[in-house]
């Protein structure tokens, strides 16, 4: 009965909880409670009772927005309460403090880079880059911890040393805002000879001598 008033009344669904179920347990211990008995016409009774505590709900609502509508600020198209807001979190949402665009240079190796990479590769960096851990990534790739560990590691390592040889195909302006780039990453732009020898072989794998000649 109460569900077909609902439905009549256009009450949200989201409130049937309140309106119907709440409503029913909260008048059940009163009227349980009460001396004086029951109403006379108790399905009316309850269709009142849930009609008020909609009303109510509805009025508790339009109040509430009211009051965050006056106490919020508009944030990028967002109605936020900034006073109920830590300083950490008001820091976090403001994004970093240098919105500079990312130079050419810094595009340009990454694209170079990018294009040395296999589907698999962007995959697993990305997953790297979002902050999954090792031992997930081992599990969504059907390998051992130790052994996606290391998968990770060479990827990184080869990476960087690419980006030392690529730049040395760049402008000295692009390679004065690529090797700043590397220093803030905590990287050396001065890879040693054998490192740049020994990634080759890794990629060159059976054609050593032609690997071997791309070094010198």
């Amino acid at each position: 009965m109460l569900e077909a008033f609902a439905r009549r009344s256009n009450i949200p669904r989201s409130d049937w909880h309140v309106c119907i179920t709440d409503l029913l347990t909260d008048e059940a211990l009163r009227l349980s409670a009460s001396a004086a008995g029951p109403p006379r016409n108790l399905p009316a009774y309850l269709v009142g009772a849930a009609r008020h505590r909609h009303l109510s709900l509805k009025r508790s609502a339009d109040c509430r927005h009211k009051h965050y509508a006056a106490a919020s600020d508009n944030r990028s198209g967002e109605q936020i309460v900034t006073t109920l807001c830590s300083e950490d979190a008001l820091r976090s949402s403001a994004g970093p403090e240098d919105e500079s665009p990312t130079s050419s240079a810094l595009l340009r190796l990454a694209r170079d880079l990018g294009a040395r990479l296999s589907g698999d590769e962007r995959l697993v960096l990305a997953w790297v880059g979002e902050g999954i851990s090792r031992p997930v990534i081992a599990e969504w790739l059907g390998i051992a911890p130790d052994a996606c560990a290391k998968r990770i590691w060479r990827l990184c390592h080869r990476l960087r040393v690419a980006a030392v040889q690529q730049r040395l195909t760049y402008s000295s302006s692009e390679r004065r805002e690529i090797d700043r780039f590397l220093r803030r990453a905590g990287h050396s732009v001065d890879v040693p000879i054998r490192a740049i020898r020994a990634e080759l072989r890794d990629e060159c794998g059976p054609r050593r001598e032609q690997c071997d000649e791309s070094a010198k």
